[in-house]
């Protein structure tokens, strides 16, 4: 019933000529331009990388100076527990929040009862 293919659209063979890697990527123009974005992305985390390395391999170097001079040098620095930043899924958080309001309304609660014997023990 439809046998013939529609006349609106151009059958193009591939070339087998040319870079392999060009032909990786889809010949359209939103293709191209996400694959020009995605190679700018790995060439900035590369360059950080780069610089990670080329910073890390100088502080070596200048504490292992400090130690052939006999000078103690600065310790190696990691984020603090605060700015360390975990994700939790919702779930997690839920539970989470449950789990310290409970242990709130325990505290509070024993809070009260302290208060209570140590009044009941000066008034009497």
């Amino acid at each position: 019933m439809f046998s013939n293919p529609t006349k609106n659209r151009v059958h193009r063979r591939k070339s087998t000529s040319g870079n392999d890697l060009a032909n990786d990527f889809p010949s359209s123009k939103k293709g191209i331009k996400k694959a020009a974005s995605e190679m700018h992305l790995l060439h900035a985390k590369i360059g950080a990388l780069e610089s990670y390395l080329a910073k890390r391999a100088e502080s070596d170097a200048s504490h292992s100076e400090m130690r052939r001079v006999n000078v103690m040098p600065p310790p190696e620095r990691d984020l603090p527990r605060a700015q360390k930043v975990t994700e939790r899924s919702y779930s997690e958080t839920r539970r989470y929040h449950a789990v310290r309001n409970r242990a709130g309304m325990r505290f509070l609660i024993l809070f009260g009862i302290a208060c209570t014997i140590g009044w009941w023990l000066i008034f009497s």
